[in-house]
């Protein structure tokens, strides 16, 4: 009798053990498969071609070098363009449902469709996307932009879009800043400021007439600007960027002849800068900026182009 119960509670205990353990690895195998399943993730493949460097398998770089935005001042509304192409070389089709910037300068769109968002690709379809980084308000310098392709509705893109360069100054100043330093109230101070046009605001690379070239303007009533002098550039190979070594012999032969025969161009004009300090103690700001005569080259760009003036009132003690 009681070896029977006991046999009976030992088939209980040993049933209950098994069912406890079927169940556990249920839960685990549940578990792992959802995990599984969030974990993995899609990416689209980055095609080289157009300029595109491919940088990681999902992210491409167009780096544009050095950019004169005065190469823009055309049909392309100072816009830089970069296309690039990605693949779906997953086993399933997926959706292209965002494509989100870091720079607000930066538009898209897809260039060889009419196609909007959600576009769906199926296993080895490719997609060209355009990216658009727009020069104005101008500001020199590096830029970079990214614009991130997210498929799926994944937390992380699926490829990356990346555009850089380094913008060059349309107009240099020197000195890059006019610190007329301390000053006393209604003190007049003079400094000479020269700057450099670029070259691609003189059409056929010649002179421009005296009445053609840009003039300074201060914001400020305490600042005038008067041009002092007109100087010269003399164009060369070297402005080109060509040397024996990039160009063959007979091109650089003739363009050297040609070059010669040029004359030099007016790109360097000097002004004096002159500040009648303001009757308030403290520190004091202006700017000097360009005025481009209208339908000159470029003028987009420079009537955005502006030098710092500073300074500070002192008391007369």
């Amino acid at each position: 009798m009681m070896r029977a119960i006991f046999t009976t509670l030992g088939d209980f205990l040993k049933n209950c053990f098994l069912f406890c353990t079927l169940l556990c690895l249920l839960s685990f195998s549940i578990s792992v498969t959802a995990e599984g399943t969030d974990n993995h993730k899609f990416y689209l493949t980055m095609a080289e071609g157009d300029g595109v460097s491919v940088v990681k398998p999902n992210s491409g770089l167009l780096d544009f070098k050095e950019i004169n935005p005065m190469d823009y001042d055309d049909s392309s509304g100072y816009t830089l363009d970069g296309r690039f192409t990605v693949i779906n070389h997953n086993n399933k089709p997926i959706v292209i449902n965002a494509i989100r910037g870091t720079n607000p300068r930066s538009d898209y769109n897809f260039p060889y469709n009419d196609k909007t968002l959600p576009v769906t690709l199926l296993p080895e379809g490719l997609i060209t996307i355009e990216v658009h980084y727009h020069l104005l308000p101008y500001s020199p310098g590096r830029f970079d932009t990214i614009e991130n392709v997210f498929i799926d509705n994944q937390v992380e893109p699926a490829a990356v879009l990346q555009m850089a360069g380094t913008i060059r100054s349309v107009a240099v100043f020197d000195p890059p800043t006019l610190d007329f330093g301390k000053m006393r109230p209604g003190q007049i101070a003079t400094r000479v400021l020269q700057v450099t046009y670029d070259r691609q605001m003189y059409p056929g690379r010649m002179p421009l007439a005296p009445e053609k070239l840009p003039f300074l303007v201060s914001d400020k009533s305490f600042i005038s600007v008067v041009r002092t002098a007109i100087r010269t550039t003399k164009i060369t190979m070297q402005s080109y960027g060509l040397t024996r070594t990039n160009a063959t012999n007979k091109r650089y032969d003739y363009l050297s002849r040609f070059l010669e025969k040029m004359p030099p161009i007016n790109n360097i004009v000097v002004y004096s800068v002159i500040v009648k300090s303001p009757p308030a103690i403290g520190t004091f700001h202006g700017y000097i900026s360009v005025m481009p005569i209208s339908g000159t080259q470029g003028s987009d760009l420079l009537k955005q182009t502006s030098v710092s003036v500073q300074g500070r009132v002192v008391s007369n003690n």
